[in-house]
């Protein structure tokens, strides 16, 4: 078994971004948090406990371009029309490179993010975006399977009707890749059908010994639930072993989220491609 940390492949992301920090001095990202309702479930806090370590994370990723990162914990009470105005005060601020609003968004301010304009949109939020074809954890899973996938490989993407998990399957089926959709509540022992399993679903340890096979050339665990002290995947731990290749909580989709944010940057605030990260899914060790 090999645990697929991304570690490396984030350093290298950063070392092909750095000649480009001096574009971005001056400018700014904006990132929005909403704080979670009273009366949300110990889950749903865990939500909102996990977008915060994301935007964390966030906030040190862009900083190391020489971005200003304005980050703001937004009520749950933020109204359609305060919200609306935040994002066309970043939309027509030419010194504003990107947005990114992390989830939880309450319901009725979804529809306002259609608003934002997709050379801001780096997480591409919104459906259908002309310049990203799904959010940035959603193409930072699709590229990690790849390479383990040939013309008769199954990939089954629990979660699969979600933001992340949609984005997942619409990705890989692009590229012709065979996807079963599962989700909370179908029989989850169906994963032993397919070669692959993408898990993204943020429910706490949802697959364990009874869903993996040695057999599974690769197993995606991008939930991330943390309660309390203690941090979940949806993979029970105790399963790790039995897969042949699988990505940790923490260490394993959130560095290559990163890395893909950087790239999108790049390429939005300068308008040059840089060489894309790649997965040699053949190398030794237990890091990527």
């Amino acid at each position: 078994m090999v645990q697929i940390r991304a570690r490396k492949i984030l350093q290298a992301v950063k070392a092909k971004c750095e000649p480009f920090q001096g574009s971005f001095l001056g400018k700014s990202i904006t990132i929005l948090k909403f704080s979670p309702p009273p009366e949300a479930s110990q889950i749903e806090l865990a939500k909102y406990r996990a977008a915060e370590i994301s935007a964390a994370e966030k906030v040190k990723t862009f900083s190391f371009m020489n971005c200003e990162v304005d980050y703001r914990l937004l009520s749950e009470n933020t109204t359609p029309l305060e919200f609306r105005d935040i994002i066309t005060s970043a939309n027509s601020d030419i010194d504003t490179v990107g947005v990114i609003v992390q989830n939880p968004v309450p319901r009725l301010l979804i529809p306002e993010l259609e608003l934002l304009l997709p050379e801001k949109d780096l997480d591409a939020l919104v459906e259908n975006h002309p310049l990203f074809g799904a959010s940035a954890t959603s193409d930072a899973i699709a590229r990690l399977v790849q390479p383990f996938t040939d013309a008769n490989t199954k990939v089954v993407v629990v979660g699969g009707r979600g933001f992340v998990g949609q984005g997942v399957v619409r990705l890989l089926e692009q590229n012709g890749i065979n996807c079963l959709i599962l989700d909370v509540g179908d029989d989850l022992l169906r994963t032993t059908q397919a070669d692959i399993v993408v898990s993204a679903t943020g429910v706490p340890e949802l697959l364990d010994e009874r869903h993996l096979r040695p057999y599974h050339r690769l197993v995606v665990d991008a939930g991330f639930v943390p309660i309390g002290n203690n941090l979940f995947g949806d993979v029970k731990r105790s399963a790790y072993e039995i897969p042949q290749n699988i990505t940790p909580v923490p260490g394993g989709v959130g560095p290559l989220q990163m890395a893909t944010l950087l790239e999108r940057l790049i390429t939005v605030a300068t308008g040059r491609d840089i060489e894309k990260w790649v997965y040699q899914y053949e190398a030794s060790g237990d890091e990527a």
